[in-house]
Parts: C-alpha cells; sequence; structure tokens
C-alpha cells in the first residue's frame, strides 16, 4: 500500500546518501566557479547576474578552503613517508642487537 507513496531517487542522490558518490575537489569548484561567472555575463537582469556572481564568488571560496585540505593531507603524507623509513630502520637494528 505504502509503495505508491514511494519515491524513486536519482542514482546519485542514493550514491552521495552512503557516501558512495565523486568528492569534490579544489578543481571541480573552480571550474564550477568559473562556469557561473562566465553564465552571470549573459543573465537577462540584475538579480539574476548577482545571483550567478555570488554563487561563482561561493564555489571560488569552497575551492579555497579544499586546496587548504588537499595541500595539509599532502603535507601530512609526506611527512609521515618520510618518518617511516627511519622508524623501519630503527626497527630493524632494535631486532637485529636482540638476536
Amino acid at each position: 500500500m505504502t509503495r505508491h507513496f514511494d519515491i524513486a531517487l536519482p542514482a546519485a542522490s542514493a550514491a552521495s546518501a552512503r557516501g558512495g558518490g565523486k568528492r569534490e575537489s579544489a578543481k571541480v569548484c573552480r571550474e564550477r566557479s568559473a562556469n557561473d561567472l562566465l553564465a552571470s555575463v549573459s543573465m537577462l537582469n540584475a538579480n539574476q547576474r548577482a545571483r550567478m556572481e555570488t554563487s561563482a564568488a561561493m564555489w571560488a571560496e569552497r575551492a579555497n578552503i579544499l586546496q587548504q585540505v588537499e595541500d595539509g593531507i599532502a603535507r601530512r603524507t609526506a611527512e609521515t613517508a618520510a618518518k617511516r623509513p627511519a622508524a623501519v630502520e630503527d626497527a630493524e637494528e632494535d631486532a637485529f642487537e636482540r638476536s
């Protein structure tokens, strides 16, 4: 009986609800910002133009935030990789000394 009231979700919505959807990157946000800014030029009235310009600014800000996150992850990954060989060498030396 409730079957008639079920709403079919698009695949993208269902995937993102489970966390399996595509992740946005700084690059994608910059592209969206550029597209919105370009679209703002073709708007017919000032309100539409202002909304698209605001949207472009918000996507640009999101791109900046995501870039900071991506840079931080890359930095921490590099630091961890640099520390790892030293820790492995120390562990191997300790194991050799114990035997």
